[in-house]
């Protein structure tokens, strides 16, 4: 800046900002701590098979019963959003019993931001999940999937 811009400026009661590094104190008081929530309550399902509840943006979901209740290479995005949408991979029911042998794409959605608990950690205490019936088939409807 110029040093008659600069004397302009001070005489008309405006301040001149000069450039230079901010100091790790005044950092730090500027900074806020960011909760990043987790999907619904890691006691959702008690046992030593489930898999991802109660932590954040988990690759892998699992309620620890039969191979339909497994997620797999799960990938979020919007992550600490009121919603976050995922897609993984999940096996499938066959109409006359057992899976099918090709996983299919499901969709996630997480939402409901609140606590399971009061006092717990920050969470998505909703999710709705939607799949095709057959590999390659058209997605089917959302359903409500109750982790809290």
């Amino acid at each position: 800046m110029g040093f008659a811009v600069a004397a302009a400026a001070l005489s008309l009661g405006m301040g001149v900002a000069t450039a230079g590094p901010a100091s790790p104190s005044s950092l730090s008081s500027s900074v806020t701590k960011r909760v990043v929530p987790v999907l619904g309550s890691k006691n959702l399902y008690p046992g030593t098979y489930d898999r991802g509840w109660g932590t954040a943006h988990p690759r892998r979901i699992f309620n620890g019963g039969d191979p339909s209740g497994l997620i797999s290479h799960v990938r979020w995005t919007h992550w600490g959003a009121t919603r976050s949408h995922a897609w993984g991979k999940n096996a499938i029911f066959k109409p006359s019993g057992g899976y099918y042998a090709k996983r299919v794409r499901i969709e996630i959605r997480a939402l409901d931001l609140g606590h399971c608990r009061r006092g717990s950690h920050l969470a998505y205490t909703g999710m709705k999940e939607r799949e095709p019936k057959r590999p390659g088939g058209p997605v089917g409807s959302w359903y409500e999937f109750g982790i809290c």
